[in-house]
């Protein structure tokens, strides 16, 4: 399978200013991230009478789930400083403005968690338009997953990309870095007219 051809400059830009990283292993999947979106959702209706404010970040929690599931699905996910405004980046470059509401989603939750005074608050309606969106959200992230794979440099470049190893504890990532952050050399299969990813410590 092709690796997904829509968008591929800007995430290629986006890996090379470090904003999108690649991982490997049991992190290039994201059908697990899926399945958490569909039980957050689940939760953000459940409170949303009592506690709208959670309930939106909860929602939004959903909509991040599902969009990194189908960057995770590509081995890639986004660094520190690319964060959230880098999925955003991605979901839109790769699929279009289908996507638009997250990025709504992404500020409406930052003032809320972020709140400039007292009265920044949410609404049962805002609430629940925010768990339908996410919902949209997940239901097309369902759709493509199956439909993308590992993401890969066009062939003729030249480039090394940084690459994250999978471990099996994600505590050993917290407290041992160095384990998991590698170098990608991609360098040309010759003559069998692909590319090939060799790692390096």
């Amino acid at each position: 399978m092709s690796r997904w051809a829509r968008g591929a400059a800007e995430i290629e830009q986006l890996i090379a200013t470090r904003h999108l990283q690649r991982v490997t292993g049991g992190q290039a999947n994201g059908e697990h991230l899926v399945d958490r979106a569909v039980r957050t959702l689940a939760t953000a209706a459940e409170i949303t009478p009592g506690d709208p404010d959670s309930a939106y970040v909860l929602a939004y929690d959903a909509a991040w789930c599902s969009a990194t599931a189908l960057l995770a699905q590509q081995g890639l996910r986004p660094t520190t400083s690319g964060g959230h405004y880098a999925v955003e980046v991605a979901l839109r470059a790769q699929f279009g403005d289908g996507f638009r509401s997250f990025g709504t989603m992404r500020r409406r939750r930052n003032e809320l968690e972020y709140p400039s005074g007292p009265g920044e608050t949410t609404t049962t309606d805002e609430a629940a338009t925010a768990i339908a969106d996410a919902e949209r959200i997940c239901r097309a992230a369902r759709e493509l997953i199956s439909g993308l794979s590992i993401f890969w440099p066009r062939a003729g470049e030249d480039r090394c990309l940084p690459l994250v190893a999978a471990v099996s504890n994600p505590a050993d990532a917290r407290h041992d870095s160095s384990r998991r952050a590698v170098s990608c050399a991609v360098v040309s299969s010759r003559g069998r007219g692909g590319w090939s990813g060799r790692c390096r410590r």
